[in-house]
């Protein structure tokens, strides 16, 4: 097929699907440079710097958002029709509709209240360094506008005439925030979704990708969902297009491990790892997206999966549903707030830190920077005795960081003691500094009483 004729296809479906959104649309062009792909695909696993951002962060959010915040119900689970070999999660507490009803829900979603800059302002405000934005979940609604799909925001029928996604990036960009986009490669509205024509379907998938990696400037992450077997995705030549879009991007492990930068952990927390990358998907309440019966996590409930993951060596992706009007919950901003309150004091010892040198630690948790090691302890710890390192090491300074109190700290012939009075009742970390870098000698240890 030659490319003049590729290019009067595309831009003959953007004229069918065209609505009231008016984007600036980048007409994708399927032919792939192979010199350039393969200078690309040896240029990323070259630079190690490429997920250096990433890994620093340590803190993000994750928004799950779209028509089923009418019905107060969960996404794509809250719909009664599953593809025939899927049961109902058990951690879905929210009830089903019907599927009719559901996929109506684009025409009551009006969400007069969502100012995208105030969002991305109120994330960084609260000490998230990226978000990640779900373009399409497995209910199968495009929260982008696309010329591949009428079941989509600015659809005929639908109250937003608007790109929501084109502002959110814009937000993003704008405010210098980290942007990541969700993608469900699972589509239960599809009619060609694990169907004889699933190759189809394919065409469909490559071709939303390509199209959020065309015309909304750079993204720095791609989170996939449902498309652990990449065999039926053609994972191979998805991800060739993906580089050859957006060379420096991040991906997750659900293209089927795939050229995976990183994985992430759902459901559970990942054990103690250094040696990848890694990250736990959580969210501040018992559901995803937005439900007036949702239970929402304290702080101090938030505090434990947090450091627990920080910990271990993983980044936190903290999920949140907006409200279907377009306003923040009030109620999931809460115990948010609370935590950035400690961030915001003590967040170096969580920020562009590396987990240990000491794990399984049963008073808490550690991590190092430089020449610098955090021992972040557990409320109503007023002792503890950790391993020595080698005896060439020596310790230059001791303090608390979080309560300023006094630490009286013991070094013993293979051991160090920390002890102090803990009056903030909180979380107390120790700010450890050495005469070199941690990185230099340290080793993992398990981390004692």
């Amino acid at each position: 097929m030659t490319k003049i004729y590729k290019v009067l296809l595309v831009s003959i479906s953007i004229l069918l699907f065209a609505t009231a959104c008016e984007t600036e649309t980048v007409v994708i062009d399927n032919d792939i440079d192979s010199a350039r792909l393969q200078q690309v695909l040896q240029e990323r696993s070259a630079n190690q710097q490429r997920t250096q951002w990433w890994s620093d962060a340590k803190y993000g959010v994750i928004i799950h958002w779209n028509p089923s915040s009418v019905a107060g119900i969960e996404m794509s689970w809250g719909r009664e029709c599953y593809p025939p070999d899927l049961d109902k999660p058990a951690w879905t507490a929210c009830p089903t509709i019907p599927q009719e009803q559901y996929d109506s829900l684009y025409k009551q979603f009006n969400p007069v209240n969502f100012n995208a800059e105030e969002w991305i302002q109120t994330f960084q405000q609260l000490g998230f360094k990226y978000v990640v934005f779900v373009t399409k979940h497995h209910d199968g609604f495009s929260m982008f506008d696309n010329p591949y799909s009428w079941y989509k925001i600015c659809s005929d029928g639908s109250p937003v005439q608007y790109d929501i996604t084109k502002q959110f990036a814009d937000a993003a960009h704008k405010y210098g925030m980290k942007l990541g986009f969700y993608y469900s490669l699972s589509d239960w509205f599809h009619p060609d979704y694990y169907s004889y024509n699933h190759s189809n379907y394919i065409n469909f998938v490559n071709n939303q990708i390509e199209y959020l990696l065309s015309n909304y400037g750079k993204i720095d992450l791609l989170w996939f969902d449902g498309g652990q077997e990449f065999q039926y995705w053609d994972g191979e030549e998805l991800y060739r297009r993906i580089v050859a879009l957006q060379p420096e991007i991040v991906i997750n492990n659900r293209l089927g491990r795939y050229k995976m930068d990183y994985f992430d952990v759902e459901g559970y927390f990942g054990d103690f790892n250094t040696g990848e990358l890694w990250e736990k998907c959580g969210s501040v309440t018992n559901v995803f997206s937005y439900s007036p019966e949702q239970q929402v996590y304290s702080s101090s409930e938030l505090f434990s999966q947090l450091f627990r993951t920080w910990g271990n060596g993983g980044n936190f992706l903290l999920g949140i549903g907006p409200r279907a009007d377009g306003s923040l919950d009030p109620d999931q901003m809460k115990p948010i707030s609370e935590v950035y309150q400690w961030l915001s004091k003590y967040g170096e010892c969580i920020y562009g830190t590396t987990a240990g040198p000491y794990y399984n630690n049963a008073w808490g948790w550690a991590t190092y920077k430089d020449n610098v090691m955090y021992l972040i302890v557990s409320v109503g710890i007023n002792a503890i005795e950790v391993p020595k390192f080698s005896s060439d090491v020596n310790i230059t300074r001791v303090a608390a960081i979080t309560d300023g109190s006094d630490v009286k700290f013991t070094d013993k012939s293979n051991s160090y003691v920390f002890s102090y009075s803990n009056v903030s009742g909180s979380y107390t970390v120790i700010k450890v500094e050495f005469d070199k870098k941690v990185s230099s000698f340290s080793y993992l240890i398990n981390g004692g009483n």
